[in-house]
């Protein structure tokens, strides 16, 4: 039991009060725990049901917001009000009262009687006539908190149709027809009751009696004042009237007996009704079992995890379908334990040792209520009364299991949606009496069902991210050793979509890029060296064709094969290319043996075939053009002429910017016929070297121009000349 929150006990409202709200629970709501409901407000049963203490608004508001949980019904405070006339709320004295006082004197005053249940809302009687009442009811602001107001004022809508419930019950207690009673909100703060009620009728008998008793009176004055004409003429009135009394009163006698007859019929009328009322609670109940299933369901599919799926199921099961303690356990992956996954319980040493519980799953057993056995045969077990139970017990593990966690009722399902069970769910009551049904049963099972079809979707869910993920990884992979851009380029989203049989023509700049005189500095290093060495720096180097939209086609030994859709990004790659060359050869090529190293690079810019080239077995996505061959000789012409970057007449005329070209010769590149224009690209030079190449352009074109015709070796030492420079041959 709760210990007592000494906050919520101010003395705003009696508990009497509530009583009257467990009472109807109870009887027509057979399934929620009242129990639970109260603590979840702050409070204990038995503080309330003592009916001489008092609370506070905030638990007022707690209590009602917890009882709404689990009741949907616009007109539930009206029937809690309507059936709280009775004998244990009121008390003995006014219930006693209430067969004397008519129902006009009941309603006269019942108003100031209200007031003793409750320090903070006014009841005051505001109108009265024959057959109608008017009463204020409006909040109490002295002595409360900025906050109690508020609350006050959020449940005062609930108070006054409680209030109405209240009042229209006195009729239906006086067996007359019931009062009309209609709630108007004047403000937040006040609500005006207005009644209406049926006048009550003298009782028959009641109204008789006392004139009977003075006509006796006076027959006996008669006897003995006989001489008086008077008394005589009077005696003769009575003995008239009393007369007439006796013949109404055999008429009576009729009456009460046709009286009996329509209590007969009225006794089966409400045997009818209660049949029928009895209906629609179990169908209300139906329904709240229902929505409470739904809200599960709902919950489950929006959850993100496993933990999350449990936890949730967990925590649900206790707060909405009122079992007192839940736990869910899952097989391991090798399917060898039961493993607690998730719990809804307050006992904290509990706690511990579920954390850590493991329950093997394959023990030979026939006894059908062990967890295991639930688990591998799929079956469900309800033990209505565990105490009973432990006796018949002849599983030792079983009998200690149920013992120690001091279950009263226990409830086991398999988490089953189909063919696959993936573990067991429990439940039980321990801090309340309940006794479980086979209706509690129905609903674990499904809940068990909702829970295993949420956890089977979140591990396909899982199962194809991580397929995703390992996709993702290989494709990762394959990118290494496939040029991924060129199957884009094809039309294709992966390796196994490309069509052996198809190509495609584009227009595209070609960069051919290797090292000088590698052939001589590999000779000095050992084959692991040798790789090392280009690892290191193709590694420092090749992400800047990356980094200008440039596609590495293949690596060649020393050599990079580069293609562009941008013949400006190919530019700015060499650019970059040749100063970060300068920056790796500080950093990794100096001292010792290491001498600095140089790389000459080739520009074109011409139509292009892509495909795939090979055959079924073996395949390799590539560029096939004879502009590949042109670069590759261009990039020959580096070495020859000493400059760093060669390019095609075709990729000048592309380039936007053309401050940085200058014309070096007009000749007739191996695998052509007609003489071509061959370009220096220096934008990567500093000012100071830029300034020297424009001076030298001039002379330079004036000499590939007279020399057109003549044998490129004459060009190339007279190209040397001008650059005063040795020929490099």
């Amino acid at each position: 039991m709760s210990e007592i929150n000494v906050n919520l006990t101010k003395q705003h409202f009696h508990s009497k009060v509530f009583k009257s709200y467990i009472d109807y629970v109870e009887k027509n709501y057979p399934h929620i725990n009242m129990n639970m409901i109260i603590e979840n407000a702050g409070l204990n049963r038995k503080y309330l049901e003592a009916g001489v203490g008092w609370v506070s608004i905030e638990f007022n508001a707690k209590f009602v917001e917890q009882l709404h949980k689990h009741i949907d019904d616009e007109d539930f405070e009206f029937k809690v009000g309507r059936d709280s006339f009775n004998k244990q709320i009121l008390g003995p004295v006014f219930y006693l009262l209430k067969n004397i006082l008519t129902l006009e004197e009941i309603y006269n005053n019942i108003w100031n009687f209200v007031k003793h249940f409750n320090k903070v809302v006014e009841f005051k009687l505001l109108e009265k006539k024959a057959g109608f009442v008017k009463v204020k009811i409006a909040i109490i602001e002295d002595g409360l908190t900025p906050q109690e107001i508020q609350l006050l004022r959020e449940t005062l809508n609930i108070i006054t149709r409680n209030a109405v419930g209240y009042y229209s019950g006195f009729s239906k207690i006086k067996n007359l027809p019931d009062s009309k009673v209609i709630s108007v909100k004047k403000s937040e703060n006040e609500y005006n009751l207005e009644i209406k009620y049926s006048l009550e009728k003298a009782k028959f008998f009641s109204g008789l009696l006392l004139p009977f008793i003075f006509a006796g009176c006076l027959f006996f004055i008669v006897d003995h004042f006989t001489s008086n004409i008077f008394y005589s003429i009077l005696s003769g009135v009575l003995v008239y009237f009393s007369l007439r009394i006796i013949s109404l009163q055999s008429r009576q006698s009729e009456l009460l007996e046709g009286s009996h007859q329509t209590e007969d019929t009225l006794n089966k009328m409400d045997k009818q009704y209660r049949s029928l009322v009895e209906t629609k609670i179990e169908l209300q109940r139906k329904l709240l079992e229902s929505e409470a299933i739904n809200e599960i369901t709902n919950s489950l599919i929006q959850t993100s995890s496993v933990e999350e799926i449990l936890k949730l199921a967990a925590d649900k099961l206790t707060s909405i379908l009122s079992f007192d303690r839940v736990l869910i356990l899952l097989h391991d992956e090798k399917r060898e334990f039961l493993e607690v996954r998730a719990f809804s319980l307050k006992e904290s040493s509990l706690s511990s040792k579920f954390q850590s519980f493991k329950l093997p799953i394959n023990i030979d057993s026939s006894d059908a209520t062990k967890v295991s056995n639930i688990y591998r045969y799929g079956n469900s077990v309800l033990i209505e009364d565990v105490k009973k139970h432990l006796a018949s017990l002849f599983s030792p593990e079983s009998h200690d299991l149920l013992s120690t966690s001091g279950s009263k009722s226990f409830i086991g399902v398999p988490i089953k949606a189909s063919n696959d069970s993936h573990g067991v769910l429990l439940a039980d009551t321990f801090y309340t009496d309940r006794v479980l049904t086979k209706d509690d049963l129905s609903l674990l099972t499904l809940a068990a069902q909702q829970m295993a079809i949420a956890l089977e979707k979140q591990i396909a869910q899982n199962d194809t991210i991580e397929a995703y993920i390992e996709l993702g990884e290989q494709a990762k992979s394959y990118s290494r050793f496939v040029p991924f851009e060129i199957i884009n380029l094809l039309g294709s989203k992966t390796v196994k979509d490309i069509n052996i049989k198809a190509g495609r023509e584009l227009k595209m700049t070609i960069v051919f890029c290797d090292i000088r005189g590698f052939t001589t500095l590999s000779e000095r290093m050992t084959p692991s060296e040798a790789v090392s060495f280009l690892n290191s720096y193709f590694s420092s180097l090749a992400p800047i064709i990356k980094k200008h939209n440039g596609i590495i086609d293949k690596f060649l030994g020393d050599g990079i094969m580069a293609l562009f859709l941008d013949p400006d990004e190919a530019f700015k790659a060499c650019i970059e290319f040749q100063k970060s060359l300068g920056k790796y050869n500080a950093t990794h090529r100096t001292g010792g043996a290491r001498d600095a190293i140089k790389t000459g690079m080739g520009v074109h810019f011409g139509k292009v075939l892509l495909g795939a080239v090979g055959y079924e077995d073996r395949l390799s996505i590539s560029v096939v053009s004879d502009a590949v061959n042109l670069t590759s000789r261009l990039d020959g012409l580096t070495k020859k002429f000493g400059i760093d970057v060669v390019c095609s007449e075709e990729a000048y005329r592309e380039a936007k910017n053309k401050a940085d070209f200058r014309l070096i010769a007009r000749m007739q590149v191996d695998g052509r016929l007609e003489y071509s224009n061959i370009y220096e690209f220096y934008g990567h030079l500093n000012e100071q070297e830029k300034d020297a190449r424009r001076q030298s352009s001039a002379i330079i074109e004036k000499i590939v121009y007279s020399q057109e015709r003549k044998e490129n070796i004459l060009h190339e030492l007279q190209f040397n000349e001008v650059q005063g420079a040795d020929p490099v041959i």
